[in-house]
């Protein structure tokens, strides 16, 4: 079993789904505590939309809000951006505390 992880920000629709087909994703893992984004630009990744277009392609789609980091978690990402000065949209990659912090909880 091959385990691949992706986020929404800096991707098109078509980009999005191309990589999911690229890897031959066979279940979309949806761990986000809140599934919808904000601002038009990003609303295939909300729920429903989510889960029609990822049928589409023959992908199943599970919801696992236990794996969702804490608020406490999602906040040292918060004040790390704030430190480096990068938004959510922009960040290539989690901090280390956030990481670090998410693996022991």
């Amino acid at each position: 079993m091959e385990i691949f992880s992706i986020g929404v920000y800096g991707y098109t629709e078509a980009e999005f789904f191309d990589k999911i087909k690229q890897h031959n994703i066979d279940l979309f893992c949806d761990i986000r505590l809140r599934r919808a984004v904000r601002g038009s630009k990003y609303t295939f990744v909300n729920s429903t939309k989510l889960q029609d277009l990822l049928k589409q392609i023959n992908v199943g789609y599970r919801h696992l809000k236990f794996l969702a980091p804490s608020k406490e978690i999602r906040n040292l990402q918060k004040e790390a951006d704030l430190y480096t000065g990068i938004n959510k949209r922009s960040r290539l990659e989690l901090g280390s505390e956030f990481s670090k912090n998410y693996l022991l909880e």
